[in-house]
């Protein structure tokens, strides 16, 4: 899984896609799902969040500017698992 991934995310850099890739050393296939119990579960969720956030930031900002009526609001929560 991990040469298909570091694969898929070279493939989308080179098509000029905003791309962030974290290996996280000894960790098992979705082991983010055990975010309760492992802290680095935790940090990796938050850092999901982070680039999620970040890119919607700059894809609204950028609808804004587009907007024809100029007015668009929107937040961000997060949400403890």
């Amino acid at each position: 899984l991990l040469s298909d991934v570091e694969r898929f995310a070279e493939k989308a850099k080179a098509a000029g896609v905003d791309v962030t890739l974290e290996v996280w050393p000894e960790m098992q296939h979705d082991w983010q799902i055990a975010a309760e119990i492992l802290p680095e579960g935790r940090r990796a969720i938050d850092h999901v969040g982070d680039f999620v956030e970040r890119v919607l930031s700059w894809t609204l900002a950028i609808f804004v500017r587009a907007s024809e009526s100029g007015v668009v609001s929107c937040s961000f929560k997060r949400f403890a698992l």
